[in-house]
């Protein structure tokens, strides 16, 4: 068999072991697929606001209410107090994320059935001992591909990898949740090597953005971008080295937050990249003083989401990672092609022209910044702005 065949048959083998771990009573067929996508009606792919999910008819209206109307802490609240088991939360985020894998290609490995034993468990422990099992108790929660689960691949888009055995141990983060009482149900897509603002692989395809499916979904965490987008889970866990989290959720128009790194020491810290780093974050804390700033409010990137393979350079978000400054995203509005009506020319390379037509209802977002440690104070500053603008 040529090589080229050979990697080709690798990965198919893959995805059809993924497609079969979606029990067959949430599969959906392709003539119905087209239907949601709204094939043929002037507005295909916006898949959230043709409410796909609802047409899909897979989700019960408790099911439904559930993965669609609580947040993470509500949630949590309602399966301490018993209103809700964390078997029948875990069972509807884990069909909620069937029709969102069918329609956007945004997950990898597929373990719904662990989750929900997981899930079972832990209800177990609840009735057993009246209290939960930790501050996470029985919470439904997807991860980025990257992280390691025990007896799950995490090929991070390289069908090299799937040659490997599963891994026999979890990443130390899967642990710490874990060990917090998190359920773990999916892990999402990732572009191979992590290394572009799209999420598109030889392996699991191109993820798409279920507010508009000719856009990116961003990367490199974007198969949570667009899971958490379609509330196929209410908490996913990322990483960021240059907007990697807030890059999806600005395109998605999702909460994202990346915190401060270097909250322990490593070795090599006095490398020459660090002295040069400290020389521009010098700049930045007098810019900070002189100005008595608590936060910085600007945008997250020079656009909405664009095309796919067209993000050009995360300059808005990877500018502080350099600074290594906690940051987060708050979805707020849409493009409109009738209020930015004129076609525009990028002025970089590499950077995507403003097309009105294609980013027409896309997320907007605005990012919120602040100094290195201050996490808390970044995120109360975003509660507060969130629930201004929003008033």
């Amino acid at each position: 068999m040529p090589a080229a065949a050979k990697w080709e048959v690798i990965a198919s083998r893959h995805r059809a072991k993924q497609q079969q771990a979606i029990p067959q009573a949430w599969t959906i067929p392709d003539s119905k697929l087209k239907e949601l996508s709204g094939t043929g009606t002037g507005h295909e792919g916006r898949l959230i606001a043709l409410n796909a999910l609802g047409k899909s008819a897979l989700l019960t209206e408790k099911e439904l209410d559930i993965s669609g109307n609580y947040t993470a802490r509500e949630l949590l609240d309602k399966i301490h107090g018993r209103d809700l088991s964390s078997e029948e939360v875990t069972l509807a985020f884990c069909k909620r994320a069937a029709v969102a894998q069918q329609l956007t290609s945004c997950l990898t490995e597929i373990f719904f059935h662990q989750g929900i034993a997981r899930a079972r468990q832990l209800d177990q422990h609840m009735i057993a001992t009246g209290r939960p099992f930790g501050p996470l108790h029985g919470l439904p929660i997807s991860l980025k591909d990257s992280f390691v689960i025990e007896g799950h691949h995490a090929t991070v888009g390289y069908v090299e990898f799937l040659k490997r055995p599963p891994p026999t141990a979890n990443s130390a983060m899967v642990d710490l949740l874990l060990d917090a009482g998190a359920v773990f149900f999916c892990k999402t897509n990732i572009p191979q090597t992590l290394m572009t603002a799209d999420s598109e692989n030889n392996i699991f395809g191109r993820t798409l953005n279920p507010h508009k499916t000719s856009l990116t979904a961003g990367g490199s965490t974007g198969g949570e971008g667009a899971l958490i987008s379609f509330r196929g889970s209410v908490l996913g866990i990322g990483t960021d080295i240059a907007g990697s989290i807030r890059i999806p959720s600005l395109c998605c128009g999702i909460y994202g937050f990346k915190p401060t790194a270097d909250q322990l020491d490593t070795a090599h810290q006095l490398s020459e990249f660090l002295r040069l780093r400290s020389g521009y974050a010098d700049s930045w804390r007098s810019t900070w003083r002189d100005n008595n700033l608590d936060v910085v409010v600007g945008p997250g990137a020079i656009s909405t989401a664009v095309p796919h393979d067209t993000y050009g350079a995360p300059v808005y978000t990877l500018m502080w990672n350099v600074l290594d400054y906690p940051a987060g995203i708050i979805p707020y509005g849409v493009a409109s092609k009738d209020k930015d009506f004129q076609y525009q020319k990028a002025i970089t390379p590499f950077d995507a022209d403003y097309d009105p037509e294609a980013s027409d209802g896309a997320p907007c977002a605005i990012q919120v910044v602040a100094p290195r440690f201050r996490d808390e104070e970044c995120l109360q500053a975003m509660r507060i702005i969130d629930r201004d603008i929003r008033q």
